[in-house]
């Protein structure tokens, strides 16, 4: 997603509050090559 790789936050919708890159709930996707190399890894 663009907004991650920006660093963006991740906005508003209705009831739900905008979430900066700096907050805790910010969620990071997890690189493909990772879930490839790595079969402890689950997807996110």
């Amino acid at each position: 997603m663009d907004i991650m790789r920006l660093n963006a936050p991740i906005l508003a919708m209705s009831s739900v509050g905008a979430v900066a890159p700096s907050d805790p709930l910010y969620v990071w996707p997890i690189p493909s090559g990772e879930l490839q190399a790595n079969a402890l890894m689950t997807r996110n």
